[in-house]
């Protein structure tokens, strides 16, 4: 069996109607990010990962963050995937030390395989 496509996002809305009747509606909504509060927690060794449902976009808020601390023009993105592991590892080992802000970007597709027999 192969999960794909609508399927994928079927699976995705019967996941979330289960949590909610189960849980609770507050464990299908994502809380509101306020940056300024989390920034005081990361440090340069501190990431601030975000971990996104479909249609989801952080970006835009990232950087008018970045922008409101004077760092939109220290801020570096890269998109991972086909090669970029290592592009990305180098820009985080600099901005260590630099203090620039690194965004990385991964997109996650869920994928099921099963042998019928």
């Amino acid at each position: 069996m192969r999960l794909t496509g609508n399927h994928f996002f079927q699976l995705v809305e019967c996941i979330t109607e289960f949590v909610r009747r189960e849980l609770g509606q507050s464990f299908i909504e994502s809380p509101v990010i306020d940056l300024n509060i989390i920034y005081h927690d990361l440090n340069n060794v501190t990431p601030l990962i975000f971990v996104l449902s479909v249609g989801s976009d952080p970006m835009a808020g990232f950087y008018k963050f970045a922008s409101d601390q004077e760092y939109r023009d220290r801020v570096q993105s890269i998109s991972l995937g086909q090669g970029q592991g290592p592009v990305a590892e180098t820009m985080i080992k600099l901005a260590t030390h630099t203090g620039d802000w690194v965004f990385l970007q991964v997109l996650a597709r869920l994928t099921i395989n099963k042998k019928l027999n």
